[in-house]
This record gives C-alpha cells, sequence and structure tokens, in this order.
C-alpha cells in the first residue's frame, strides 16, 4: 500500500512550474496552515555551514533621519552663525533702580548695625577710642563683608536681599545682554573693586583730615603743601561731578549704580530671574499706619488736656441728664435723702449739705464745724496777707519758687528784717553794706525816676533775703470784690489760662493770696494813678506861679 504523503509532491518553490510570467524573486505566500508550521527552506535562509547549522543573521543597517544630508550641507553656516550671535541684537536687560539703590542701602545699614557694638565695646576701654579709631574700624568691617558676600557670594548682603548678583559685562557686549547664564567676575574685577570703593576712600579721608589738622590751606601759594592741599581739592571736584554724572546716566540706563561698577564692568543682575519680584509691603505698611498714629497722637493730646478731661469724668455722675434719670427712678424719700433735687426751674441739682443719711451725719456735721472754725481763724487772710502793697503777691510767689524758699505768711512784712534795720548778724543780707534799703539821697534837683527808685529800696527785703522791689507791679489791674492789685501779665495768667479754666468753675474764681476772696475778674487801677499825675502837674504849676511872682517882685 503505497503512502499518499509520500508519493505526493512536497510544496515549496521547487515544485513550482517554471513559468517565466511568476516572479520567482518574490516568496509565493503561504498556502495553507500547513506550510507556517514547516522550517524554512535553504533557499529562503541562505546555504547551510560545515555542520549543517543556520549562520547567524547579520546585523539591520542603522537608518538615518531624513534631514541627515540637509543638515551635514549646513553645519558649516551654523558654525559660523554661532560665532556671529554676540553680533546680533537682543532684547534689552532692565534691572529695576530701586532694587539696585536700596541694595546699596541696606549695605550702609548693615556695616553702622555692626560698628556701633564695636564703639560701645571699645568705649567702655577709654571715652575717647571710638572716635580716634572709627575710620579704621569701618575699614575692617568693610572688607570683612566684601570677602563673605562678593568674593565669595558674587553678590553683597543687601544685593542678595534684592535677589541682585554681579556679573561681568565685559563678556556680555553687543547683543549678549539677555544671555540664560551670566558671565561671572574676574579675578581682576575682584581685585580692584575693594581698592575703589574701600581702600582709597579711607586714604583719601585721612589725607584729607591731616592736611585740614596741619592747615595746609592757609600755606601761602607757592608752598608745595599749598598746592597738595589744592590739587586734593580738585580731584575731590571732579570725582564729585563723576559721581553726579553717573548717577544720571543711570537713572536713565539703569546700567551702572556708581564710578567704580562703571569702571570695573561690574552690573548688577538678577539671582534668579524666574522669581517673583513683588516686594511685600505689608511690614511697610504697618510701619506707616504707626507713624501716622502717633503723630496724630501728638498733635491731638495737647488739645484734649487729660487732665481737664479728668475733671469732666469726674463730674459726669452729677450731670444734669444723670440727675434727672434718677430722679426718675428714686422715689422722693431716697432722692431727698441722697441731696437730689429740683430748683425753681424744674433743673435737677445735687446738693451735699442736703444729704440727710444716717451714716454720713457725723462727717457732715463735723466738716462743717471745721469750715466754721476756719472762718472763725481768719478767712480774710491769705499767703501774703503782709506783702507790701506796692508789690505782687503773684510775682513774689515766683521768686519763691525760683529761690527754692519755704514760705513762713507770719514773718512777711513784721520784724526788723523787713524794714532794714541794720542787725549784728553780718550774714543778714539786711545789715551793713548788704542792705538794699538804705534810702538814696535826694537833693533839690532830684527827678521822678530818683524818687520812685528811692521810694522802692525803702521796701526793704524778706526774711529770706528776697527784694521786695523786685516784686514790684507793672501795669496795675484791680481784682474783684476784694481790690487787691496785681501786675497785668500775672493776673491774666492766672484767669485766662485754659488749664485754670475747669478749676474755676469749680472753685468759683481764683483765690486772691492776700485775703482768699474767689475773684473772677479785673479792671485797670488807673484812678491813683491819674489822682498822682494830677497832684504832680498841681505842683508843677503852683511852681511856676510862684516862680512868676519872683520875677515880677523883682
Amino acid at each position: 500500500m503505497t503512502d499518499d504523503r509520500g508519493s505526493s509532491p512536497a510544496a515549496g518553490p521547487s515544485t513550482l512550474p517554471a513559468d517565466p510570467s511568476i516572479d520567482t524573486a518574490r516568496p509565493a505566500p503561504p498556502s495553507s496552515t500547513t506550510d507556517l508550521a514547516q522550517p524554512p527552506s535553504t533557499s529562503q535562509t541562505g546555504s547551510l555551514d560545515a555542520d549543517g547549522a543556520a549562520p547567524s543573521p547579520s546585523p539591520p543597517t542603522q537608518r538615518q533621519p531624513f534631514y541627515h544630508d540637509a543638515a551635514h550641507a549646513a553645519s558649516t553656516s551654523i558654525e559660523n552663525i554661532r560665532k556671529s550671535l554676540h553680533r546680533f541684537p537682543t532684547p534689552i536687560l532692565r534691572i529695576q533702580r530701586v532694587n539696585q539703590l536700596d541694595a546699596e542701602l541696606l549695605d550702609r545699614e548693615l556695616s553702622e548695625l555692626l560698628l556701633d557694638p564695636l564703639k560701645k565695646a571699645l568705649g567702655l576701654i577709654r571715652s575717647t577710642l571710638p572716635a580716634d579709631l572709627e575710620p579704621e574700624l569701618l575699614l575692617f568691617l568693610k572688607l570683612i563683608l566684601f570677602k563673605f558676600s562678593i568674593w565669595d557670594r558674587g553678590a553683597s548682603y543687601g544685593s542678595m536681599l534684592q535677589n541682585l548678583k554681579f556679573r561681568n559685562e565685559w563678556a556680555h557686549k553687543g547683543g549678549l545682554q539677555s544671555t540664560a547664564r551670566d558671565q561671572p567676575l574676574s579675578r581682576l574685577q575682584l581685585s580692584l573693586y575693594p581698592l575703589l570703593t574701600i581702600l582709597f576712600p579711607y586714604l583719601g579721608t585721612k589725607l584729607q583730615d591731616r592736611m585740614t589738622s596741619l592747615s595746609f590751606s592757609d600755606m601761602p601759594s607757592n608752598d608745595i603743601r599749598r598746592r597738595l592741599w589744592s590739587l586734593t581739592d580738585y580731584a575731590q571736584r571732579i570725582w564729585a561731578a563723576a559721581v553726579l554724572a553717573n548717577f544720571a546716566v543711570f537713572l536713565n540706563n539703569g546700567k551702572y549704580r556708581s564710578v567704580a561698577d562703571r569702571l570695573l564692568g561690574m552690573r548688577l543682575t538678577y539671582a534668579q530671574r524666574t522669581m517673583n519680584r513683588n516686594v511685600s509691603f505689608e511690614f511697610l505698611n504697618r510701619q506707616l499706619v504707626w507713624h501716622a498714629f502717633t503723630e496724630f497722637l501728638l498733635f491731638l493730646l495737647p488739645l484734649v488736656r487729660p487732665r481737664r478731661l479728668f475733671r469732666r469724668l469726674m463730674r459726669l455722675p452729677t450731670h444734669p441728664r444723670l440727675l434727672s434719670l434718677l430722679l426718675g427712678i428714686l422715689p422722693m424719700a431716697i432722692s431727698s435723702r441722697v441731696g437730689l433735687s429740683r430748683d425753681a426751674a424744674g433743673r435737677a441739682r445735687f446738693d451735699k449739705k442736703a444729704i440727710s443719711l444716717p451714716g454720713l451725719r457725723g462727717g457732715l456735721a463735723g466738716a462743717k464745724e471745721k469750715g466754721k472754725q476756719a472762718d472763725e481763724d481768719g478767712p480774710s487772710r491769705g499767703r501774703y496777707w503782709a506783702l507790701p502793697e506796692p508789690c505782687c503777691a503773684i510775682c513774689f510767689e515766683r521768686m519763691e519758687k525760683a529761690a527754692g524758699v519755704t514760705l513762713d505768711p507770719k514773718q512777711i512784712g513784721s520784724g526788723g528784717l523787713s524794714m532794714g534795720i541794720p542787725t549784728s548778724d553780718p550774714l543778714d543780707p539786711s545789715s551793713g553794706l548788704l542792705a538794699p534799703n538804705r534810702p538814696a539821697a535826694s537833693g533839690a534837683g532830684s527827678s521822678t525816676p530818683a524818687r520812685s527808685l528811692a521810694s522802692s529800696s525803702s521796701l526793704g527785703v524778706s526774711p529770706d533775703g528776697l527784694a521786695y522791689a523786685d516784686a514790684l507791679i507793672h501795669t496795675a489791674y484791680r481784682v474783684e470784690p476784694c481790690g487787691h492789685t496785681y501786675c497785668y501779665y500775672c493776673i491774666t495768667s492766672k484767669l485766662l489760662d485754659e488749664d485754670m479754666e475747669d478749676e474755676l468753675e469749680d472753685a468759683g474764681g481764683w483765690e486772691c493770696l492776700r485775703c482768699r476772696t474767689r475773684v473772677r475778674k479785673a479792671e485797670r487801677a488807673v484812678e491813683a494813678a491819674d489822682g498822682e499825675a494830677r497832684e504832680e502837674d498841681k505842683d508843677d504849676g503852683d511852681g511856676d506861679d510862684d516862680d512868676d511872682d519872683d520875677d515880677e517882685e523883682e
């Protein structure tokens, strides 16, 4: 029996008929699933090696991108463009000017903060040591701050707080201002910067102080020292003009903050350009509000007058509206016992004398008895009741406060001392040559000022050595109802003073220093002066008539 599978021809390209119309270069697709399971023939995989094994497949060839040839052709042009990139214009790099100026201000304040503790510590050794060594201490601090800030980090502490740093602007010439990377400072720039900003200003200050102490400016014009003084002065003026010009240019373009930065090509740029540069004004607003509030209080407090406000608060319980409210709430029996009543106009009033509470009867009675006893002892005598009439009691009180003496009213104007009688005590101001009350000799031709001077010196001195003549009344004003006279300035300072307004309202007036009478007004005392003037005119007229009669008799 024959095998059908063996007799059937094998499927493959070798069994295909040789038809010229069929392309033998491409393998025919498999006709059935059995063809997929069969291993590839040698015609598809190649020839076998000597051992009969199939050789390893060759690695596939790497395909080049479609733009490889174009990029290779344009590589020379790209390199030329990259080399000439700095010639192309770029956006201008703009740095906020206020940040740069704030950085300089912060650096200056930091130096002052560090200098103050050193000066205080040296002041404990010797008081003049801080002033003598202040330039050297400032030089030392600036050098230390430069080493740990600009030399190590490329930015000062104030610049770091403002998100700024230095860069080498010489490497960013042309269109390379807005590049992503900043060129750091070179060693030459780092070495020359402290010389221009720290060392040279110190040497110039010391030289200026030395020439000033040696008076170089006062030397003759042909002297070498005078020429050196003129040269330094001229150099300072040129430097000041250069600083002014540089600041004007800085305000225009915001590039170089100082002359040293411009000479060395050191420019401040943002350390992190993506950082938000908005400054938090919370602390600044708080300070401004507090400053305005304190100024408002300083303006308002003198107008408020706390003492007057306190008096008003103390008188609040006796306010008419509050008293009316209490009268409407309390029964009549209770309101009459606590001193509440209505006057003829129907307004509520409070009277301390009308209080009839059982616990307060003894205290009120004792107060009334003390008041009566004080009135019996002499209520019409004040502190300066014995002061001479031509003297102003307020002026004399001011003199005593200035001299720091204690008043004894019983000795004023009494005893031999007030009359200027010499005593045996050489230290007594009213005895011997120290007595200011010796009457001046007045001849027949003495004038009116001489007579007034003699009358003022006859007043004498107080027991404390204060001359009564120093307290004479000027522009006399008479107070009512007591009629005592005071100086215009003194009495107006008492009656028209704003601080005394509430006290005058509460007490009913100002207390006279002579009689303790409450006064509220004063008038010009012109009657006595006019009478004296009339008498003097009359005497002069009589004298003239007598002279005329004598002339006629002759």
